[in-house]
């Protein structure tokens, strides 16, 4: 897709987040790409609200300059939230396939 400015949306302090938060991490080493510590957000403790961790996760991300042109969510209810919080800003998330 082209994203230079990655963000992850990271989990409370458990392995699967860790993990995650790990595997962002090495990737965007891998691929020369830098990692500022406001573009790792906390989404919450509770996978019952992780879509309202994510919304306003995403929301602080938006608010950042530069803003993050991609974003990483370590599960899919933050990522629920997430999507929200980008299309109530009146942006659009590309298609990535017909």
């Amino acid at each position: 897709m082209g994203c230079r400015r990655i963000a992850h949306i990271r989990g409370s302090e458990i392995s699967p987040a860790l993990g995650r938060l790990a595997g962002y991490k090495q990737a965007l080493a891998r691929h020369g790409l830098e990692v500022p510590a406001d573009y790792i957000q906390t989404a919450g403790t509770s996978d019952d609200a992780g879509d309202i961790g994510g919304h306003d996760a995403m929301l602080r991300l938006l608010s950042l300059e530069p803003r993050p042109d991609g974003v990483f969510c370590f599960n899919d209810p933050t990522a629920m939230g997430v999507l929200k919080a980008i299309l109530d800003s009146g942006l659009r998330v590309p298609k990535t396939s017909p």
